[in-house]
């Protein structure tokens, strides 16, 4: 059965919001620059100015973790979900380390030729990653830390959550269509039927929780147990084959790794590392190429239960259709 949250999760927003304004990642997509949505958004930001510089000055160590858990460095943004339901109670540091171990388990398996051996140590798997010796470095500090460093992590987000929460306040009435909208869809075709037609994500979704997002606006972020779409999400897909997303998707095709990635998947389905070893690139760089591929309905994703694997391949429908829309217009 999937439960459908009415309102968001107050401390997966305070985490998105802190990592979005240390990375300086997008916010939104290009295509909804200048927008009143993405107006509403860029406001919210301007005003956690103040906040986030301050936090910035006292716990400089935790925005580094900001910083680390970036799509450009480690690419494990929601490594830390498991904790978000519950802010009020730090876990003890082994279960954090447990998590931290899954994870590296995970980028491990996306680095070509990685050995995975049992009783391995963290070193020795993260002496493996294609990362700059400082990266590794920091992950195996919060590794060997959790119980000094997790506490800290807490107070940065109830610190950002409590400036949030008011704020969020003023998309009550857009919550509620969320709520009624995502209803009705379970309730006519099913979301995991619309899902994968619509966002060319194939995910198992029984017994899941769907939050909505603000912060996440126009994304969809879909974890083990629960996944948040963004308020706006519907209308972001809306878009897909008028001409200014054809040229997004042009300009995708006009970068020679993306083109060269798209092709290696037109006629297969990869995963991570399968992926990177066709590329000889490392797993960061493929994670980077492959959200933004997915961010314009150009790739399809399926999640493989029995592997816990994450699994690529080409839409080429879509590709061919802004390809007609492009001779459409020169025709």
């Amino acid at each position: 059965m999937i439960q459908i949250k009415r309102e968001v999760n107050t401390n997966f927003e305070s985490y998105l919001f802190a990592t979005t304004y240390y990375n300086k990642t997008q916010r939104y997509p290009e295509k909804f620059k200048n927008t009143s949505d993405s107006e509403q958004i860029d406001a919210i930001y301007e005003k956690g100015q103040p906040l986030m510089d301050e936090i910035e000055t006292s716990y400089p160590e935790i925005v580094k973790l900001f910083e680390l858990f970036s799509p450009d460095n480690l690419g494990t943004t929601f490594m830390m979900n498991p904790y978000f339901i519950h802010l009020d109670t730090a876990p003890p540091a082994t279960t954090i380390q447990e998590t931290i171990e899954k994870h590296v388990n995970n980028i491990l398996d996306s680095v070509p030729d990685a050995v995975i051996e049992e009783n391995m140590s963290l070193y020795q798997m993260v002496s493996q990653f294609d990362y700059e010796s400082a990266i590794k470095w920091q992950l195996i500090q919060i590794f060997e830390e959790a119980d000094r460093l997790y506490p800290l992590f807490i107070e940065v987000l109830k610190k950002v959550k409590t400036f949030l929460q008011p704020r969020l306040k003023a998309f009550d009435k857009e919550l509620e269509l969320f709520y009624e909208t995502w209803q009705a869809i379970e309730q006519g075709e099913g979301i995991q039927h619309y899902v994968k037609d619509q966002f060319n994500l194939d995910y198992p979704l029984e017994n899941y929780v769907i939050y909505p997002s603000i912060i996440g606006n126009f994304q969809g972020v879909f974890l083990d147990e629960c996944c948040y779409l963004g308020l706006k999400l519907n209308l972001s897909r809306k878009h897909e084959e008028n001409f200014k997303s054809a040229l997004h998707i042009m300009k995708n095709l006009g970068d020679s790794t993306k083109l060269e990635i798209l092709t290696i998947l037109k006629d297969q389905e990869l995963y991570g590392k399968e992926l990177a070893t066709a590329m000889n690139l490392s797993s960061a760089t493929i994670s980077y190429h492959m959200q933004e591929l997915l961010n314009e309905g150009i790739i399809i994703v399926r999640s493989d239960e029995s592997t816990n694997r994450i699994y690529y391949t080409t839409n080429k429908e879509n590709v061919i259709k802004a390809l007609q829309l492009m001779m459409k217009h020169f025709c």
